[in-house]
């Protein structure tokens, strides 16, 4: 279409007095093969006159008390695994790619809320690893990319900065192990640890 194109909204309507409605997009089961996918994709931008690509906004409910929650979680496996989750940005053929940021929400009186990142348990078979690392990069004279764990500041006249505590598994014959480990190199010297 010449000019912009129409909007498409979906959507219940508003409530005094009682609950409003839900909406629920699913797709029918099948005894054979795959289960129908969804798919939610926003427009492109696909001339140079253009911006941005259009974006995609999951976000729970205000509440009054307590917002809504959102939870994207992957399918369960009744006989072997359950499915992935991957989150990532898009590749960039020039320029930089997309940021990342997983952070709770200012809290401007109370306190602000926890960030977990961890693996589940496992009853039969090892638990799952955690991998927190930069990127690589072939330019010569560049630098890696920087790791940092940071405890929080804390502006208070009495107060005391947040600790940073890095601890091994407990084990019934042998606690885990800690390693801290400078880059090695090929060249003049190894990275340096300051303590």
């Amino acid at each position: 279409a010449v000019g912009a194109s129409g909007s498409v909204s979906i959507g219940s309507g508003d409530a005094l007095g009682g609950v409003s409605g839900d909406v629920s997009i699913t797709v029918g089961d099948t005894d054979t093969g795959v289960g129908g996918s969804i798919t939610m994709t926003a427009g492109k931008s696909t001339t140079a006159s253009g911006t941005s690509g259009g974006s995609v906004t999951i976000a729970g409910g205000q509440g009054f008390h307590t917002g809504g929650a959102v939870t994207i979680a992957s399918g369960a496996g009744t006989t072997t695994s359950s499915g992935a989750l991957t989150i990532t940005t898009a590749d960039s053929g020039k320029g930089i790619t997309g940021a990342m940021i997983f952070s709770s929400g200012i809290a401007s009186s109370g306190s602000s809320g926890d960030v977990m990142v961890g693996s589940g348990a496992a009853t039969n078979g090892a638990a799952g690893d955690i991998s927190i690392m930069t990127g690589t990069t072939t330019l010569t004279s560049a630098t890696g990319g920087m790791l940092t764990l940071q405890g929080g500041n804390s502006a208070g006249a009495t107060s005391v900065g947040g600790p940073v505590s890095i601890t091994a598994g407990d084990g019934s014959n042998e606690g885990g192990l800690v390693k801290l480990q400078s880059g090695t190199s090929t060249g003049e010297s190894t990275g340096t640890i300051l303590i």
